[in-house]
């Protein structure tokens, strides 16, 4: 005799879904790209960046509505050196981390037991964190770093799917639209 249960995607009422990946950032992007464009002639200056790391969970309150919170991250390094006419190095080394926390109120659509496509907002804030350094033709070193606590609100629209390969294993992606950590995301979700 064979059983059968119905299973939804994120569909169920008490249901928690816990995702984690990493997301690409078009702003992040174009500023690496023209910072490397520009510096490029020297031969001295690198940038780099770490791309957006994500972790979100999402709690059911109905079939067909969620409200979750979301945490991102990312760095971004630049680094100059340069040689003064004796031959001695001096460097100067900047970074910006960005913290993004929000809340996701998520509307969930269609009937799909391995696919759950939904669209709903992240709104949150984004908590930026300086730091630098620099050191002199003489060896000196200064540095400095400053968090900026009253963060940057974020607000964005998304759209996303969930695809499940098994009962509680799956892969996420989500479209961002807005001010927010990133434009595309993907990474894998867990059901409990």
């Amino acid at each position: 005799m064979l059983f059968s249960s119905s299973i939804n995607a994120q569909r169920e009422q008490n249901q928690v879904v816990v995702s984690a990946g990493m997301g690409y950032s078009i702003g992040q992007s174009v500023l690496k790209a023209l910072l490397n464009a520009t510096l490029e002639a020297s031969g001295t200056n690198t940038v780099s960046s770490i791309p957006i790391i994500n972790v979100m969970a999402d709690y059911g309150i109905t079939e067909n509505f969620s409200l979750g919170v979301a945490y991102s991250f990312n760095k971004f390094s630049w680094s100059d050196s340069s040689i003064d006419t004796s031959g001695v190095i001096s460097s100067v080394d900047l970074s910006a981390a960005r913290h993004n926390i929000g809340v996701r109120p998520l509307f969930h659509f269609g009937n799909n037991e391995k696919v759950d496509l939904y669209t709903g907002a992240r709104l949150g804030t984004s908590i930026w964190a300086l730091s630098g350094s620099a050191t002199d033709s003489q060896g000196n070193s200064t540095g400095a770093s400053t968090d900026i606590p009253t963060g940057v609100v974020t607000v964005q629209a998304l759209f996303g799917v969930r695809t499940y390969f098994t009962d509680v294993i799956g892969a996420n992606f989500e479209v961002g639209i807005g001010n927010a950590p990133y434009f595309v995301a993907g990474g894998l979700s867990f059901k409990f």
